[in-house]
């Protein structure tokens, strides 16, 4: 296992000392944040999304663009709707049995571990930062919206949109 990004101190010592206590410290490795996780990815035989609320996860994405199947929990942000279709496996939230099952799935299963990176990479292949503008446009203005009428668009405010009203002043 790999966690690859920055981590809380407290959560470090949480997790050390449960693998310590069960030996497993010697499969978990811990990595500091890269500007280029790709390299990862490719390397990986399979991502787990862990989160628990993620609007729009594009470490999945990334991992999806670079053929890595993505696991990931319903109902626990913005993913598991891309991952339908046979682009990923969605398992039940916190559901830890149904996810190592998806696991063996997906490393036990090379017809079905080739159609979830195929179809999710010709899915990512397609998203472009024009489209997801489109697609909030269709959500927050409902009537229909000719692109190319629309000014150059820029974004000057990024406000967090999922569960993060307490940190907003």
């Amino acid at each position: 296992f790999l966690w690859l990004g920055n981590w809380d101190q407290e959560f470090f010592t949480w997790i050390n000392n449960d693998l310590e206590r069960n030996h497993l410290k010697h499969r978990f490795h811990w990595m500091e944040y890269v500007d280029d996780p790709g390299i990862f990815f490719g390397g990986s035989d399979v991502f787990l999304l862990s989160s628990r609320e993620d609007p729009f996860p594009s470490v999945a994405l990334e991992s999806m663009k670079g053929y890595t199947p993505v696991i990931a929990f319903q109902d626990a942000g913005g993913i598991p709707e891309i991952l339908t279709q046979d682009r990923g496996i969605i398992i039940p939230y916190g559901d830890c049995d149904k996810c190592v099952v998806a696991i063996e799935t997906i490393l036990n299963d090379e017809v079905k571990c080739h159609n979830i990176v195929t179809n999710a990479k010709k899915y990512v292949s397609l998203l472009t930062p024009r489209l997801y503008v489109e697609k909030l446009l269709e959500i927050l203005i409902p009537t229909p919206i000719c692109m190319k009428k629309l000014p150059p668009l820029k974004v000057s405010v990024i406000i967090p949109n999922y569960n993060y009203a307490q940190f907003i002043p």
